[in-house]
């Protein structure tokens, strides 16, 4: 993997929390769930997304290691999954 690259595992990661979350919050709306439990996979969601961004901007922030098309591509990344 070349170094500019963000980790992979850290997008699967995000993607899987969001699975979690989905399904915990169908769980819950059925009555076969707890509060408790979606906020820890809300909190995991959060982390995980978290930590995407965190590889995103660091491969940004690399001095003389990411080529400016790659740094463009990396910060249309962010900016398709930043949902404020």
């Amino acid at each position: 993997m070349p170094p500019w690259r963000p980790s992979t595992t850290r997008k699967k990661n995000l993607d899987l929390s969001q699975r979690v979350y989905v399904q915990t919050r169908k769980k819950y709306e059925q009555g076969l769930g707890s509060n408790l439990e979606i906020t820890n996979a809300l909190t995991d969601q959060r982390t995980a997304q978290s930590n995407y961004f965190t590889a995103l901007y660091n491969a940004i922030c690399r001095p003389g290691r990411l080529p400016e098309r790659h740094r463009k591509t990396i910060t249309n990344l962010l900016q398709e999954n930043i949902k404020i």
